[in-house]
């Protein structure tokens, strides 16, 4: 981690998606963190095929949604993404910058690759995002 200390950011779901993709090609950013403004809504997506290796080219991956951010904050690698109830339900691992300005896609990683669908993710549901609890 890069940053000894910071505040979680509170996201709500804006939209959840519940598709996957195996033809994605995405290199992630050279960033390790990216700051976000209060009212930014940016893309929640989990590599089904990360190995560790940041430089490599991802194909696959499954989409959680849309998350609108309540308070400005930074988000770095490591972070991760939980439900209000403490659930975890992806770790950070990169940024892609491909559909800047409109927002970010956050690439994270998680133990069941499930869609936000999958998951049970609901419009209006709150999650946090920050330093493992």
């Amino acid at each position: 981690m890069f940053i000894s200390k910071k505040i979680n950011l509170k996201a709500v779901v804006s939209a959840v998606m519940g598709h996957k993709r195996n033809d994605r090609a995405m290199e992630m950013s050279e960033w390790k963190t990216r700051c976000i403004k209060a009212g930014d809504i940016h893309e929640l997506l989990v590599s089904t095929e990360y190995t560790g290796n940041h430089n490599e080219t991802l194909n696959s991956f499954v989409y959680l949604g849309f998350f609108d951010f309540k308070k400005g904050g930074v988000i770095e690698i490591g972070d991760q993404v939980t439900t209000t109830s403490g659930a975890l339900i992806a770790e950070i691992i990169g940024f892609d910058d491909t559909h800047l300005p409109n927002h970010i896609n956050i690439v994270a990683k998680s133990k069941d690759n499930k869609t936000g669908e999958e998951f049970g993710l609901k419009p209006g549901q709150k999650v946090f995002i920050g330093a493992k609890r």
